[in-house]
């Protein structure tokens, strides 16, 4: 199951995105806190899809 509902191909402008917001290079990870934080998801309801 898919926490936005969306394509594979969007979660990863979405991650792209994210680390753009957050000024991370390529080879750094999103963490939940960053993914919640930009998405306004919250953290605990992101741990359920992992």
């Amino acid at each position: 199951m898919r926490i936005t509902g969306r394509s594979e191909r969007h979660s990863r402008l979405l991650f792209k995105k994210i680390k753009d917001h957050f000024g991370k290079q390529k080879h750094q990870v999103v963490t939940f806190k960053e993914f919640s934080e930009y998405t306004g998801i919250e953290e605990d309801v992101v741990n359920k899809y992992i």
